[in-house]
């Protein structure tokens, strides 16, 4: 509540003392706006480069270098006890991140993202772009174990927990990723090998296949046959959001040239709610 400004005391006391009106402004509760997740993956994918890969030399190159950056560990609490971790990381185990948004700094920090092999990673970063994250790097050429085939320095132990941030996400982003993200089964992460593919399509023949390679890759080198085939190239993903399947819980397999950018697909159509979703394990 505001109070209007008391006047000055006049010399003379009046004979019939004046009441100052009293304004009350009513206090009205702060709506938290929701955050756009299309725009988010929009400039998410414009901003790729080489798909967001990066490799375990590039890293250490940007480390050497003092670069800064924020370097987050997907894997799991018993991984990094077993076989170390990179010196500075935070540890959100895949499954724990959207729980744990308050320990991820501000969207314009350059995030690099690994994990044990580079599933899980290729995951993760692309839930952070959900968040509004668009400089994010996945630790490819088998990721962390990459770094240590390399011989790259490693710290033993369990990474400290990270600093807390609180960005303050929009609930609805923060609840997109953390049901896709708990969706996401411990064994195999979503990945569907070929054999199994193969049986699926002929078992059920509604099974959906989007391929997400570009169209000269198409074109060059074929396509899986299934009867429900569809070709959504991942830079147009959320441009061509028509033509993704209407039932949220139908069967889908995504796939790619190698397996990679089919998670990127496969997680966005997660967050976006579909609960049924794969990607080819190898790719094309």
């Amino acid at each position: 509540p505001t109070t209007a400004p008391e006047p000055a005391a006049p010399e003379e006391a009046p004979a019939e003392p004046t009441e100052v009106p009293v304004v009350v402004e009513e206090e009205m509760p702060a709506e938290v706006a929701e955050g756009d997740l299309g725009a988010n993956y929009v400039a998410y994918l414009a901003g790729m480069e080489k798909y967001n890969t990066f490799s375990p030399e590039a890293l250490n190159t940007m480390i050497a270098e003092g670069q800064e950056f924020f370097l987050l560990d997907v894997r799991g609490p018993s991984e990094a006890e077993e076989l170390g971790y990179i010196e500075g990381a935070v540890q959100i185990p895949l499954h724990d991140l959207g729980k744990n948004t308050d320990k991820l700094p501000p969207v314009d920090t350059m995030v690099v993202v690994y994990c044990a092999a580079g599933t899980r990673a290729a995951i993760g970063g692309t839930a952070l772009g959900a968040l509004g994250y668009t400089n994010v790097k996945v630790l490819t050429g088998n990721s962390y174990g990459g770094w240590l085939e390399a011989g790259y320095p490693i710290a033993e132990g369990i990474p400290t927990e990270g600093k807390v941030y609180d960005v303050g996400f929009a609930t609805n982003l923060v609840e997109a990723v953390d049901n896709a993200l708990t969706g996401i089964n411990d064994i195999g992460y979503a990945q569907i090998k070929p054999e199994d593919l193969q049986t699926a399509l002929i078992e059920n023949p509604d099974m959906i296949l989007i391929d997400a390679r570009r169209a000269d890759e198409v074109e060059s080198k074929g396509y899986i046959p299934a009867a429900n085939w569809s070709h959504i190239p991942l830079e147009d993903f959320i441009a061509n959001m028509d033509q993704w399947p209407a039932d949220k819980e139908a069967d889908i397999a995504v796939n790619c040239g190698s397996g990679y950018r089919s998670n990127l697909a496969m997680t966005i159509l997660r967050v976006y709610g579909y609960t049924k979703v794969t990607s080819l394990n190898g790719g094309f």
